[in-house]
């Protein structure tokens, strides 16, 4: 027994002595970014389940660089902290604009983000002030869009409103999440043993990965590589990309989704605020490499995925219900056939590169909708006080 507990502990002093030579290797010839991913800008919420917390102001890392990340007393992502929402009489035009983990942008600076740079450009182009109110966050879908939409214009007056539809996870199944949405981040206790120890693996496995990744740059060197080796959907592959899969196209999911779109556009009318819904695509779907080596590795037919299939599916059930519907995909992807990476190299959200590129494309459309109000004559303070205001 003792010779048994001296092979363990040479065992155990062995492969911790070869972490931390690994550790200190990694650090001086590979350095990671350690990933600080702020768990404190969220708050529970009655409607929504969840949202940011009013007049957050903390740092995130998420693999792309230490950002900032501050909101505003109705929790919308501003740069400046302790900075409030201005009054509508501050503003020559003011835009909402709704969204998941894409709008949130914890990668990137608030000023990088699509809201702030479509406010920007209308500034410089117009020379007018321009109001972009985001209130995006991650996990959301397109029932928490319907929400926020009735909460977001019930407070301030809007000129413009913009949804953006993530195609990895945003085609919904049911509209009776809706009335579930309260109880979506609420862990209800396991009902047996089996049950009990599969929700520990689950939470321990889970606070694991995050401690590792917040303090082992060896374990972020090793994910990526096994990340670029297996797969490049996702970090590590946790889904299956069903929305691409062939055997969907006739799934009730597509509507359903349409439905809700609907909905949120019935809630625009009633305040005569005009709205547009727009396509974010996953890395996989600009990137089409990626998906094919995805594909090649599970070894999928070539006929059993189109990776353009939502977007094609989408745009014909908007048009059949009057929506409008704007799709970047072709617009990104000339981006990367240019060499320009729209995406993180950790975290694959838009950097922001991505950013620019879509607010890019969306600044015509947005011009269009907005320039009864952008050819009225100025008539309020000066512009760089707004442009300050807005920070």
């Amino acid at each position: 027994m003792k010779n048994l507990f001296k092979v363990f502990v040479l065992f155990t002093g062995s492969v911790l002595f070869s972490l931390l030579i690994g550790e200190i290797a990694v650090r001086m010839v590979a350095p990671q970014q350690l990933i600080d991913a702020d768990q404190d800008i969220w708050r529970t919420d009655n409607q929504l389940g969840y949202r940011h917390k009013e007049w957050a102001n903390t740092f995130i890392n998420n693999g792309e660089g230490r950002h900032r990340f501050i909101t505003d007393q109705h929790g919308y992502r501003v740069t400046s902290p302790n900075t409030a929402t201005p009054t509508d009489s501050a503003f020559d035009a003011s835009l909402l604009i709704i969204g998941d983990s894409f709008l949130e942008a914890v990668s990137v600076d608030n000023d990088s983000t699509i809201p702030q740079l479509l406010a920007k450009n209308l500034q410089i182009g117009w020379r007018k002030r321009v109001f972009a109110a985001n209130p995006g966050t991650s996990g959301w879908n397109v029932n928490h869009y319907y929400l926020e939409a009735k909460r977001s214009l019930a407070l301030r007056h809007f000129d413009l409103g913009i949804i953006f539809l993530f195609l990895g996870n945003d085609i919904v199944e049911s509209v009776d999440t809706l009335a579930r949405t309260a109880q979506a981040s609420v862990q209800l206790p396991a009902t047996n043993l089996a049950a009990a120890l599969s929700e520990w693996r689950t939470n321990f496995s889970g606070s694991l990965e995050q401690f590792l990744a917040g303090h082992s740059e060896l374990f972020l060197f090793i994910k990526m590589q096994a990340y670029a080796h297996f797969s490049r959907i996702g970090i590590i592959t946790r889904k299956d990309p069903k929305e691409f899969f062939v055997s969907e196209r006739g799934s009730r999911r597509w509507k359903i989704t349409s439905e809700i779109c609907t909905m949120i556009q019935h809630e625009f009318n009633r305040y005569g605020t005009p709205v547009f819904f727009v396509l974010l695509p996953p890395v996989y779907q600009v990137n089409v490499e990626y998906f094919d080596q995805y594909a090649s590795f599970h070894k999928l037919a070539a006929d059993a995925y189109d990776l353009d299939q939502p977007n094609k599916i989408l745009t014909a059930e908007f048009r059949e219900r009057g929506l409008t519907l704007l799709d970047p995909l072709a617009f990104m992807r000339q981006k990367v056939g240019r060499g320009i990476r729209l995406h993180g190299k950790v975290d694959r959200h838009l950097n922001a590169n991505g950013h620019q590129a879509v607010s890019e494309f969306l600044l015509p459309q947005v011009e269009e909708f907005l320039q009864p109000r952008l050819l009225s004559p100025a008539s309020k303070d000066s512009l760089q006080t707004t442009m300050s205001l807005s920070h």
